[in-house]
């Protein structure tokens, strides 16, 4: 193996699983692939709540807004027990809704809306195997190595600096008003 090449091995970790051995080509039932497997561990949190108001100011008028928030961060083990990633989803829901009664035959409802929604993956990473961080293994100055593929063995997924956040965000506002008469 090339020198250059040898400390590359340290992110595919050894197998612990059976060793495969494609059909007809190891008779001596050697083959030269094994597999490894992990219980990797993914937590998430689900931090939530809702708020409701309403209030009367007369038998004519009456106005409810809710409010909800949802936060969930996450974070879970790569594909080799390299590195620890980390992903966030927040949510925001607003609504705001009068009615009023112009009279027992008419009503009138107007309603204002909002959501916003927020997602980060990966939001961040943290080494678990030091070399994750290692920018002299990098592919690039001042980088941590990227993305390895070897053809028939699973990808390893890069460093810390390959962990660039795909943010995005979505707003969305909604209007209503409905004029009933009956």
């Amino acid at each position: 193996v090339d020198p250059l090449v040898k400390p590359y091995f340290a992110f595919y970790p050894l197998p612990n699983g059976p060793i495969l051995c494609p059909i007809d080509s190891c008779p001596s039932g050697l083959g030269d692939t094994g597999i490894f497997s992990f219980a990797g561990s993914q937590i998430s949190k689900e931090n939530y709540f809702t708020v409701r108001l309403d209030h009367n100011f007369s038998a004519k008028n009456q106005l409810f807004g809710t409010y909800m928030f949802d936060d969930s961060p996450l974070t879970q083990n790569d594909e080799f027990n390299n590195k620890i990633i980390s992903a966030r989803t927040r949510r925001q829901i607003v609504t705001v809704q009068e009615n009023h009664m112009f009279s027992n035959t008419l009503l009138n409802s107007f309603r204002l809306g909002f959501n916003r929604s927020f997602g980060a993956s990966p939001l961040s990473s943290t080494a678990v195997n030091p070399l994750a961080a290692d920018t002299s293994l990098g592919f690039a100055p001042g980088n941590s190595v990227g993305i390895i593929r070897v053809s028939g063995l699973t990808d390893f997924s890069g460093g810390l600096s390959t962990q660039v956040p795909q943010l995005w965000a979505w707003n969305s506002f909604q209007e209503g008003d409905d004029l009933v008469q009956t």
